[in-house]
C-alpha cells in the first residue's frame, strides 16, 4: 500500500462518525435503523470481499440499487478499497446496462434483486451477459439472507458472511477517481464524468455548511426547520469576521431558532435571517417550483431588501420587507 503526504478517501466520512458516535443512527428506512458503527462495519465486510475478488485501486465497480440501505453499504465499501463507483439508473434497459458496463470498464456489478414491477436483477443480468470485461455479478436480495435468483451468481450475504468487520481504507489521493456519473445521452451516447474524492468531499462539505443552520439538535434529536431561506452576509466592519444575528421581521416571517443560536447568544459568525419563502413570495411560480436560488440582504437600508432570481434568468425581482 502506497502512502503520500496528502490522502483523502470519501469513506472517511462514515469512519469518522463510527469512531465518535457509533450508536447514532446513520440510516433510517421504515423499520430499519442502522447506526454509523453498523454501516461502517458492513462496508468493511464488503471491502474485504472486494479485496479477495482482486479489486483495488483504479478499478470500476457498477452499482444498480434504489434508495435502500444496501446502496451506502456497498458504495462506501467500494471506495474503501480505492475503486470507483459507477451508479446505474435503475430504469436502464439491458442494452443501456451493457453499454455502461462496457464503457466504464467495470470489473463487477452489484445489483438489487428488484420486484415484480421492477425486475432489476434480471435486466442487469441480461446486459451483463453481453459484456465480457465485467467478470462478477453480485445480487443484493430482498431478504438479506435469501438465495440468489441466478444459480451462477452469488449474493452479497454470501461474499461477506465470513469477512472481518475491520478494514484499513486505501489512502487514495484527493485527485483519484471516486465515482463515475454518466450523462443522460440526449445528444449522443452517455458520457462518464469522473468525480474525484476531493470533488465529492467538497460537495458534501458545502451541502452541510448550507443546511447546518436549519438543523436543530437542542432536543437531543435532529430536527429540521422547514420553509426557510437563510442568508449569510459579510460584515464589512469586522475585518473578515462574521456575526450571526437573529431577527424577526414584523408581519412577514417568524423567528427561526437553531442549535447554533441556543449554544451561543453572543457574537456569531455570519448573519442569519430566517424567512418563510411562502410569506415573502406568496404563491408565485418560483415558490411553487422551489426554484428560489438566493436572497441578498442590504443592511444599508432600514428595511431589509431581497433579490430573487427569476425562473428563467430573465432578471431579478425585488421584495422589500420591513424589519
Amino acid at each position: 500500500m502506497e502512502h503520500s503526504a496528502t490522502t483523502l478517501n470519501l469513506s472517511s466520512i462514515i469512519e469518522h462518525h463510527a469512531r465518535l458516535t457509533p450508536d447514532k443512527e446513520a440510516i433510517v428506512l421504515n423499520d430499519v435503523r442502522m447506526t454509523y458503527g453498523q454501516l461502517n462495519s458492513l462496508s468493511n465486510k464488503v471491502a474485504n470481499a472486494l479485496v479477495e475478488m482482486g479489486i483495488g485501486l483504479g478499478d470500476k465497480i457498477a452499482l444498480s440499487c434504489p434508495n435502500l440501505p444496501y446502496f451506502p453499504i456497498v458504495y462506501y465499501g467500494i471506495m474503501k478499497v480505492g475503486a470507483a463507483v459507477v451508479p446505474l439508473n435503475i430504469l436502464f434497459k439491458p442494452r443501456e446496462i451493457a453499454y455502461h458496463l462496457r464503457d466504464s470498464d467495470a470489473k463487477a456489478v452489484f445489483v438489487f434483486e428488484g420486484t415484480e414491477e421492477l425486475p432489476l436483477a434480471q435486466a442487469v443480468k441480461e446486459g451483463f451477459d453481453h459484456v465480457d470485461s465485467c467478470k462478477d455479478l453480485i445480487v443484493m436480495t430482498k431478504n438479506p439472507a435469501g438465495e440468489s435468483p441466478f444459480a451462477e451468481h452469488i449474493t452479497l450475504a454470501q461474499i461477506t458472511s465470513d469477512k472481518l468487520e475491520t478494514f484499513e481504507s486505501y489512502p487514495t489521493a484527493p485527485s483519484d477517481t471516486c465515482a463515475i456519473l454518466y450523462t443522460s445521452g440526449t445528444t449522443g451516447q452517455p458520457k462518464g464524468a469522473e468525480l474525484t474524492h476531493l470533488n465529492l468531499m467538497s460537495n458534501v462539505t458545502t451541502t452541510w455548511l448550507t443546511h447546518s443552520p436549519v438543523l436543530d439538535f437542542t432536543g437531543g434529536d435532529q430536527k429540521t426547520v422547514n420553509h426557510a431561506a437563510f442568508i449569510s452576509h459579510h460584515r464589512s466592519d469586522c475585518s473578515n469576521e462574521h456575526e450571526f444575528v437573529r431577527r424577526k421581521p414584523r408581519g412577514i416571517a417568524s423567528e427561526i431558532r437553531t442549535a447554533r443560536h441556543a449554544r451561543n447568544d453572543g457574537a456569531r459568525k455570519g448573519e442569519f435571517l430566517g424567512w418563510r419563502t411562502d410569506d415573502v413570495l406568496g404563491n408565485s411560480e418560483i415558490c411553487r417550483r422551489n426554484r428560489i436560488r438566493y436572497y441578498e440582504s442590504d443592511r444599508k437600508h432600514e428595511g431589509m431588501h431581497f433579490r430573487r432570481c427569476s425562473d428563467a434568468g430573465r432578471g431579478n425581482e425585488s421584495v422589500r420587507g420591513e424589519v
